[in-house]
């Protein structure tokens, strides 16, 4: 297993290689990848995005997505508490029911087959099943089901039931080493009798695990499989159930939060957008604006409460429309059309300096174009 950097998106995945030496094995390891292929939309089954085949060098590669937290067994003895055991069962069997209902079954169900999509095990953590290289088989002789030693594959394929029970035992085994180990005071202590465990060697501290759970791994690793349960019935279980229920009170609460936090953040807003309006305006701003105005011939609005202060006269006049033209002879006058109005008082001294400068400019260009004409009538006469 590889881990590769696509430059096309971005992500990381994992790159699975598999060396065949015969066209037995081909076909196995091409069953995988179909198997993954079929199994993709579970969030408890690693995800597959694609697989080639290499015939110069006999290989298949099959990627699939990059869990971070790797493997169980990378992790300590003081991890496995109870409440974390519950969380990889209920995830583990949800997995597993989607399996079997597909008439598929994992067959190699162990710590070393369950990833943690998380850098670390937290309580958001999602855990994976891989390695599907054993589907409707027999794998780690460490956790395999007693029935399955006295099973062909021919026997298996005929009778999927089997092959589904064989991974609840698996996965019952694999827990129960985990809790073994925390229960050991974080020693890791191998377990006796593996494919020979009775319910009389399933023994856990109480102090750190309840009756109820000890029971449940009991029910998953009996001997007898018509009394062992399905991975739907440990889904119905009241433990789990209850688990269940304890994880979504705290999401509620979760919930219930961040609502308020959104709410903090609304009335943190509101109060800036106060504040902000209640800052008094920027004058500078205000003339650049009453001149844009001016300019664009719109009409004037006074600026202040003294030139709202109008006499009945005034009321009576025009009002003030666009100004089309500038005429000096008239002392200082703005036309419009046929109207003759004063200058409004809402003009600023700079909007009238403006208006003198350009006229000024103008002067200037004619009495330059006089002088030309001078000139060029002085050159005639020589």
């Amino acid at each position: 297993m590889v881990l590769c950097l696509n430059r096309t998106d971005g992500w990381t995945y994992a790159i699975k290689k598999l060396i065949y030496a015969s066209e037995r094995m081909r076909e196995k390891f091409l069953q995988e990848a179909y198997a993954l292929a079929a199994l993709d939309q579970h969030p408890n089954i690693v995800r597959y995005y694609g697989s080639w085949e290499d015939k110069s060098i006999n290989a298949i590669y099959i990627q699939c997505e990059w869990c971070k937290g790797g493997s169980l067994k990378k992790y300590p003895p003081s991890t496995w508490t109870q409440i974390t055991l519950s969380k990889i069962l209920r995830q583990v069997c949800l997995a597993l029911s989607y399996m079997h209902t597909r008439g598929f079954s994992h067959g190699d169900v162990k710590p070393e087959n369950i990833l943690v999509d998380s850098p670390t095990i937290d309580d958001n953590s999602i855990y994976k099943l891989c390695d599907l290289g054993q589907i409707n088989g027999s794998g780690d002789g460490q956790y395999i089901a007693p029935e399955i030693l006295q099973c062909t594959e021919e026997f298996l394929r005929a009778h999927p039931v089997v092959s589904q029970k064989a991974d609840v035992f698996s996965l019952g085994i694999s827990l129960f080493e985990l809790a073994y180990c925390y229960g050991a005071k974080n020693k890791i202590n191998p377990i006796p009798q593996r494919s020979q465990i009775t319910a009389m060697d399933i023994v856990l501290p109480e102090l750190h695990f309840s009756s109820d759970f000890i029971q449940l791994l009991r029910d998953m690793m009996s001997r007898d499989i018509s009394l062992r349960l399905s991975a739907n019935e440990i889904l119905l279980h009241p433990l789990i159930q209850d688990h269940l229920s304890f994880q979504l009170e705290q999401e509620k609460k979760k919930v219930l939060q961040l609502q308020e936090q959104i709410k903090q953040l609304e009335r943190d807003i509101s109060k800036v957008k106060k504040h902000r309006a209640h800052k008094r305006p920027n004058k500078s701003s205000d003339m650049v604006d009453q001149l844009k105005r001016n300019l664009n011939g719109i009409s004037l609005t006074p600026s202040n409460k003294s030139e709202m202060d109008v006499t009945s006269s005034q009321k009576d006049s025009p009002q003030f429309t666009p100004y089309d033209k500038f005429n000096t002879p008239s002392g200082g006058l703005f036309y419009s059309g046929n109207n003759m109005v004063q200058t409004p008082p809402a003009f600023s001294p700079g909007l009238v300096f403006f208006l003198y400068y350009s006229h000024l400019k103008k002067i200037l260009k004619i009495s330059m174009l006089s002088k030309k004409i001078f000139f060029v009538n002085l050159k005639i006469k020589k």
